[in-house]
Parts: C-alpha cells; structure tokens; sequence
C-alpha cells in the first residue's frame, strides 16, 4: 500500500517537474502547480530541482520498501514451510498418542481377557488352554466351543423340561385342592343326607304314633262343621243386614284334579232360596267370606286338635284382618265395625283399611 502511494506520488511529482520545465521559455507566464503562485525563473529552478530530489528520494525508499517486501515474502515462505513442517510433525504426534492409546487399550482389553481366562480356567481345575482341552479331550479350542454350545442347548432343555414339569405340578395341586373342595363338599351333602333321613323317620314315627290320636273324619264332618256354620251364621247375619242368615258347609268327594274339600251355601232370607257363591255380588261375597273366617277363627280358639289334648282356655284369642272392607258399601263397613267392636270372642281385633 505505502509503495502505491509513493509511485502515485512520484508520477505527481514527475508531471509538475514536467510542468515547470516546459516552461522556461517563457519567463513571464510560469506559475507554482501546486497553490498557481507566479514563479520567478530560479524560484522554478528550485522548485524543479525539490522536486527531482524527492522523487530521487521516493524512488530510494520504493526500492526499500520492495527489498523489504522480497525479504518478507522470503520470510513468509519460510515461515510456511516450517508450520507445514510442523503440522506435519503435529499430526503425526497426535497419531502416535492415538496410536498409543488404541495399543494400550488393546492391552488392557489383552490382560482383562487374561484374567478372565485365568479365571474360567481355574472353575475348572487347570491353568491354560492346553490342559483344558486335554481334559475335556478335544483337538481344538473350535471343538471345545462345540461342546459347549452342546451343552447349553442340552442345559435349555432341561430347563424346559423342568418348566413343563413344574406347571404340571401346578396343575396337579389345583386339581387335589378342587378334588379336596368336593370331598369336604360332599361330606356335607352326606351329612345333609344323613339329617333328611333322620327326619324321614321321624317324620314316620310321627304318622304313625300321632295321626291316630286326630280327630276322626266323622267327628269334622258332623261335629265341627256344624259349629263351624253356627259361628259363622251370626256374622253373616250381621255384615250383610239379615239379607243371609245362614250358610251350609257340604262336604265334596275327591277328583283327579283335586282332593275332598267343601260346597258353601247361602240361604238368602229375601228371595227364600239357597244360592251358589257364583250367584253373589262381589259385596255378598266379601261380607260372607269374611263372616266365614272369624267363624273358622272363633272356632279353632276353642277345640282340641288331638283327643288327648287338655281342655284349656287358648292362650292366644286374637284375629288379624287385611283390607276386610274394600268391597263392601257404606252400610255393610258400618255394620261390620260395630260388630267387630263389640265382638267378646276375640281379646285383640286387628283391622288393617285404607277405606273411609
């Protein structure tokens, strides 16, 4: 840069020398190029001779200035090829240590492997490799390795043996316990069995030592359904206002349908005729049916269910009706509170109603 500015200044320079001499000729008209100041001949003499010596003094200090480029460009050069040197050397440096350390780590790798090898060797009673082989009779370390894996695919099987072993058990023992759960389950159902037939026989014990003590056929069919009628014959004359005064209980032979059981009747006072339950309105039926069962009720409170049995007053005289009432009018409700109300046969009438 300073030798371009230096030759830059010399051709300036050079050109205002030329400027200067070109005119000699003509005293009058020379002037200063650089401030345009009238110049006198020797003051242009002067000035041309300044000039020429501080080109001579450009040109000295280019060449300097070139000597000391060549001297550094030389330098440089040197200086190059020594940091190639260098990084020749450099690389190769690091390639040695990296050298190194793979070489170190190879040995270490080598005495670990070693030291293992000692190891295994000496599970097995020897000290190297020869007598190994020796001792498990093989050729070659490839032989022994062939063995080896002979004897872990043997050792697997074994294993799963031993697993399919181990689940059978497994299902053994589930198989005892659900066996052991039946057997405990079917204890019980012995003892079950056992019970049933203890009460069998006492269930005949009692047939055949009890049902001769009841009361005959003939005794119900004369002696408790006439009192069974009686009973009932006052309520019914009550709940229905004298309209029925009395009811007939006839015994009905057996069918294949049915056992023997009972034909009611119901003499109805107005119409002076003996009527079926079917011929009744559903009030006539409620108010009969209900008679019926407090007639039934007076009755069994006060008889002897076996022969032998004491005669004594019932310790229980109560009755329980449910909803007695929903199908009668207004007047036969009436007449069937005031008859429970003043009914003496029972201590405790029970009366459950959502009728008004």
């Amino acid at each position: 840069l300073e030798i371009g500015n230096l030759s830059g200044k010399n051709r300036d320079l050079k050109e205002k020398v030329d400027t200067l001499t070109d005119s000699r000729g003509d005293d009058n008209d020379t002037t200063c190029p650089t401030c345009s100041k009238p110049l006198s001949p020797k003051e242009r003499d002067n000035l041309v001779i300044d000039y020429q010596r501080e080109i001579k003094s450009s040109i000295a200090k280019i060449r300097e200035l070139e000597n000391q480029r060549k001297k550094l460009v030389a330098d440089s050069k040197q200086i190059e090829d020594r940091l190639r040197e260098i990084t020749t050397s450099t690389d190769a440096t690091i390639k040695a240590i990296e050298t190194k350390k793979l070489v170190d780590s190879i040995q270490s790798e080598i005495t670990q492997s070693e030291d293992a090898l000692a190891e295994i060797l000496s599970t097995v009673g020897v000290s190297n490799i020869d007598t190994l082989m020796k001792k498990f009779k093989v050729a070659s370390v490839s032989d022994l390795q062939m063995n080896v894996a002979t004897f872990k695919s043997t050792i697997e099987e074994a294993k799963k043996s031993t697993r399919e072993i181990e689940e059978n058990i497994k299902r053994e023992e589930l198989e005892i316990s659900s066996l052991e759960g039946k057997e405990v389950l079917m204890k019980q159902m012995g003892a079950e069995i056992e019970e049933l037939k203890r009460l069998n026989e006492h269930a005949k014990y009692v047939r055949r030592k009890l049902v001769s003590g009841f009361v005959a056929d003939y005794v119900f069919q004369k002696r408790l359904i006439g009192i069974i009628k009686s009973a009932t014959n006052q309520y019914v004359r009550f709940f229905t206002n004298n309209q029925y005064t009395s009811i007939d209980l006839e015994p009905t032979q057996s069918t294949k349908r049915s056992g023997a059981g009972l034909l009611l009747k119901i003499w109805d006072e107005r119409d002076q005729a003996w009527k079926k339950t079917g011929q009744l309105s559903y009030g006539d039926r409620t108010a009969i049916s209900l008679g019926l069962r407090l007639g039934i009720s007076r009755t069994m409170s006060s008889i002897r269910p076996l022969r032998d049995s004491p005669v004594i007053t019932p310790r229980v005289r109560s009755v329980l009706l449910d909803e007695p009432l929903g199908g009668l009018d207004k007047s036969r409700r009436e007449a069937v509170v005031t008859n429970l109300v003043n009914d003496k046969n029972f201590e405790q009438i029970f009366l459950i109603t959502h009728t008004d």
